[in-house]
């Protein structure tokens, strides 16, 4: 589009204008906004960009594949050092560690088609652990307590204050539990931090984008009564979905049997929890997740040698799949295409649940991925949603 057009009988009203764009991908907006400053006053708006993500939300093609991979310096492997592109010996005998992003298409990486295989540089520069993402923002968790809210789409990038400010204690990844989602009722960006003081203490923090601070949440220092017996949390993910975080906690002295798993269920807005049953036939727990807007679990049946995915619906469990390979490993994500399409991220790639007739197919990594040491696969939406300006979209 030309910016120095002239007439109005050349040229479409800017609200059809503003519809039709609200239809594509996210990087072909970025395109034209390079066009044209038109298209850039166009698609500015909160009210565009939460009209983008509406459409996003119903359309496969605006799916995207994040995969997180790291890999160590070893000089006692020279193949796989030489592979790495390390020529370091110092940083080598350090152990340093390097992080890795690969970028797909999910539509493109599901067709096997990796010639838009993307590896993006290392970001950011300082130590982080990937916490999950909500409407096209990822958040990462880094050493000092801030957390960074990236759109790998738009490249755009906020960082959060530390969360340690309110309570001054050393943070280590092993004691520290981290969750992030959008909350569709309350129309609300939200963080969370777990943090084990010790054996059995726990402090609850929370970020809301309205105010972009954090606060302590007082009044849940520990899961004592909300169980039988003092336990401990099971893992280190939080999952938000439904409006509310959760995650798992076991008995320090049965951590792997899920009869002593149990579910806790936190409301950020009252500061309420409580615990859910969970699928008692069950003998051994995997993933805690979520499909749409329903929060799912993932444990291996040993009795029938199956993988079966159960999803929380109505206050009680219903099984959604079952997958019939017990080699699978690694589970680090969970989605629900538009098309009701169920699909895992494991450790050997993507595992693609057709609900139709009960089958399923897995799409492996491709080699450069599959070298690497993985550590999470995200599926995520591709939206024009700014970090910088969450507030304002939560407050709207």
């Amino acid at each position: 589009m030309d910016d120095n057009q002239e007439g109005e009988g050349n040229q479409l009203p800017d609200v059809v204008i503003s519809d039709i764009m609200s239809r594509l991908r996210a990087k072909t907006i970025g395109l034209l906004r390079m066009e044209s400053s038109i298209i850039v006053s166009l698609t500015t708006s909160q009210y565009f960009i939460q009209k983008h993500l509406l459409f996003a939300k119903g359309d496969i093609n605006q799916y995207g594949l994040l995969i997180f991979c790291e890999y160590e310096y070893d000089l006692s492997d020279s193949i796989e050092s030489s592979y790495r592109g390390s020529d370091s010996s110092e940083e080598a005998t350090a152990g340093a560690a390097n992080k890795e992003i690969h970028r797909f298409s999910l539509n493109s990486f599901l067709d096997r088609d990796i010639s838009c295989f993307m590896t993006e540089d290392p970001f950011p520069e300082e130590p982080w652990v990937l916490v999950g993402n909500a409407n096209g923002i990822f958040c990462l968790h880094c050493n000092d307590g801030r957390l960074i809210l990236w759109n790998p789409t738009t490249t755009r990038v906020k960082r959060t204050s530390s969360w340690n400010d309110l309570v001054g204690l050393p943070i280590r990844s092993y004691n520290t539990s981290c969750g992030f989602g959008f909350g569709e009722h309350m129309n609300e960006y939200f963080g969370m931090v777990l943090y084990n003081v010790s054996d059995f203490e726990f402090l609850a923090l929370i970020y809301r984008a309205t105010t972009n601070s954090w606060r302590l949440v007082a009044s849940f220092r520990d899961l004592n009564g909300l169980v039988e017996e003092r336990m401990v949390p099971q893992n280190f993910d939080i999952v938000f979905v439904a409006d509310k975080f959760h995650w798992t906690v076991s008995s320090v002295e049965t951590v792997e049997m899920i009869e002593n798993l149990y579910i806790v269920s936190f409301d950020p807005e009252t500061e309420m929890y409580r615990r859910l049953e969970k699928p008692r036939e069950h003998s051994r727990f995997v993933y805690l997740g979520s499909m749409g807007t329903c929060l799912s679990l993932c444990c291996l049946n040993e009795d029938l040698g199956t993988w079966e995915i159960w999803m929380w619906e109505d206050d009680t469990w219903n099984i959604a799949f079952k997958l019939a390979n017990t080699n699978m490993r690694g589970f680090s994500s969970m989605c629900r295409l538009p098309d009701g399409q169920l699909l895992l991220g494991c450790e050997l790639g993507v595992v693609c649940c057709n609900l139709n007739d009960d089958t399923y197919r897995v799409v492996e990594y491709p080699e450069e991925i599959a070298r690497r040491v993985l550590i999470q696969s995200e599926f995520y939406l591709e939206t024009m949603v700014s970090p910088a300006e969450l507030e304002l979209v939560a407050g709207a």
